[in-house]
């Protein structure tokens, strides 16, 4: 076939209140640790998946922390690299078509690279022309810069389902296979220390987006200050009931942070403002439920009841 021409105080008061005013959410600069989800479901680029019918392959993200960083790192064959398009679709339904595929240039055949905003050049613009070595990745053997810039996640929350759509933009002409994928996350760093800032989205006991969940993902980088802030939707207040104990704190310097509630506030006591807390616990009849074992831990913010 013949190529077209197309070119994310502590008080008590009958129930435990523990809080200093402040908001944590901050999320400027990149946390230490970067966590790494992947892909290796294989499959044919060819006539079947032009881009109106693209191949999906998805990441399951269980952590919930803001963004401060994303790359993607693709490996795929294909004599014709650059019909290959590539889109990205986070949790949110925040979108970016990395590579825009050109069925028009041609700059060699396969494709081994890691996407990043801080790549070498821009992908698919070798000059001379360039085959990619076919694996095995990771390590990627080119760092490009994308079509798109992956800084339009950062931010955002990670937990859910990213979406990576693949499909050739000329696909009656040159064919290839997916080999694999890889989603880089770095969380941004939290304005506690050098760890992430783990989001609780819901009330729920335990799972994704959950108070619990987030002190497991922080218990698991105990080097690291982490800050556990709330994000549930709604004006609330908001009440986590604990089915069984929480894990024990273990991380030195970390933080949960009620006040990163939307329209949560300390208050100021000195000058008789109320706070405003909007994030309740209770331990139901379970008794124990905060079990706070490292050094330098600050817990604030939250209206807590039932615990013995």
């Amino acid at each position: 076939m013949m190529r077209p021409m197309r070119t994310l105080m502590m008080r008590l008061v009958t129930m435990l209140v523990l809080a200093l005013a402040g908001s944590m959410l901050a999320y400027p600069a990149m946390a230490q640790s970067t966590r790494v989800f992947s892909n290796t479901s294989a499959a044919a680029i060819n006539v079947s998946t032009p881009c109106t019918i693209p191949i999906i392959r998805t990441f399951t993200v269980t952590s919930n922390f803001i963004i401060g960083d994303v790359d993607l790192g693709i490996l795929a064959t294909h004599t014709w690299r650059n019909d290959i398009s590539i889109t990205l679709r986070s949790p949110d339904g925040t979108w970016q078509r990395l590579v825009d595929g050109d069925a028009n240039t041609y700059v060699g055949q396969n494709l081994n690279v890691r996407l990043n905003d801080g790549g070498t050049q821009i992908v698919n613009t070798e000059n001379p022309e360039l085959d990619h070595s076919t694996g095995p990745a990771p390590p990627y053997q080119h760092n490009y810069i994308p079509n798109a810039p992956l800084s339009a996640f950062n931010g955002l929350q990670s937990a859910g389902i990213w979406q990576l759509e693949i499909c050739d933009v000329l696909p009656d002409a040159d064919d290839g296979t997916f080999l694999r994928a890889d989603l880089y996350l770095t969380p941004a760093t939290s304005s506690s220390g050098t760890g992430a800032t783990f989001v609780v989205a819901n009330t729920n006991d335990s799972g994704m987006g959950s108070l619990r969940q987030a002190v497991l993902d922080a218990n698991a980088t105990p080097a690291e200050a982490d800050t556990i802030a709330f994000a549930i939707p709604g004006a609330g207040p908001h009440t986590i009931t604990l089915s069984t104990p929480l894990p024990a704190f273990l991380g030195a310097g970390d933080m949960i942070d009620g006040t990163t509630q939307p329209g949560a506030s300390c208050g100021d006591l000195w000058a008789g403002t109320p706070p405003n807390l909007l994030i309740h616990l209770t331990a139901g009849s379970i008794g124990t439920g905060l079990h706070l074992e490292a050094a330098n831990l600050t817990v604030r913010g939250l209206a807590i009841t039932g615990f013995t």
